[in-house]
């Protein structure tokens, strides 16, 4: 594995360790005293903490690299004027870049549910986008975090340490997950899904069940940039690929034109509706045209 690679997943690690006792101790709590942001999601001060241990210590570690981070992007949501494409691309041209969603699912972890994800990753310039070079995600409520070396995927137990590099491993239950606002594109659009859905309330945690094998695929298309970049870089290394769900085009790279013109409501959101799943599927047996 590249030296910045092994570099970057071995200090997000450590980042999980040192947050997790304060997620934890404020999931014991109970007292989580969520505010709502301007695009209506939750946010509290837990993410924000984690987010601002999460870039300290990275912005030490890789002063050259161009941090993009969930909860700064909310702060800055000034940047309603402008070009978009110029707005994202000073970002994506940069050799490499990191990419933070310090707690993904806040409704989830609001409401005392344990699918919230911690995620971190590390992206490189493909073309005019951008692509994951490294990816570490942490389940702090299960107890569990994943991440890339090289070829390989590793699944840790926070408790005991323990590692063990898994590979993909289906379930029998066959589903997929999209999320509401997917689901209602696909019906505008006249597109059925072959197979049940289910939607955990986290998009970091269903990308990760696909790659996994917990579930067969997953529909992208409402998220923003760091909702998928950490769980995609596990994903292909175990041997999902993400596909233009009207093409079946692979995709290599996420540029700027595959993201939302609105710069005020949703900058960084993915606007191109594509489908991860794994390398051998069909696409027409997860979701079709009707």
């Amino acid at each position: 594995m590249d030296s910045l690679e092994k570099t970057f997943v071995a200090l997000a690690r450590q980042l999980v360790r040192d947050v997790l006792p304060m997620i934890l101790e404020a999931v014991a709590a109970d007292s989580r005293n969520p505010s709502l942001k301007g695009d209506g999601s939750f946010v509290t001060e837990t993410d924000l903490a984690v987010e601002h241990r999460f870039i300290a210590r990275l912005r030490s570690a890789f002063p050259a690299l161009p941090i993009l981070a969930e909860e700064g992007v909310e702060a800055g949501s000034h940047m309603k004027d402008g070009d978009p494409v110029a707005f994202y691309e000073p970002f994506m041209r940069h050799p490499q870049q990191i990419v933070i969603d310090p707690i993904d699912g806040t409704k989830n972890f609001v409401e005392g549910r344990r699918e919230f994800c911690v995620a971190a990753a590390l992206t490189h310039s493909v073309g005019t986008g951008v692509w994951p070079a490294a990816g570490v995600v942490a389940l702090p409520a299960k107890g569990v975090m994943y991440w890339t070396e090289g070829v390989k995927v590793f699944r840790e137990d926070l408790a005991s340490d323990r590692v063990e590099e898994i590979v993909r491993c289906p379930a029998p239950d066959k589903r997929i997950s999209v999320s509401s606002k997917d689901r209602q594109w696909l019906e505008a659009h006249a597109f059925e899904m072959k197979l049940p859905w289910v939607s955990a309330g986290s998009s970091v945690h269903d990308f990760l069940g696909t790659a996994t094998g917990d579930l067969c695929g997953s529909l992208v298309g409402k998220q923003r940039l760091w909702d998928v970049m950490a769980p995609l870089a596990i994903a292909l290394r175990l041997g999902c690929n993400l596909r233009d769900l009207q093409t079946g085009e692979v995709v290599s790279s996420l540029a700027p034109t595959d993201l939302s013109r609105d710069l005020l409501h949703r900058p960084w959101g993915i606007e191109r509706k594509m489908v991860l799943a794994p390398c051998d599927s069909t696409l027409t047996d997860l979701v079709a045209p009707r």
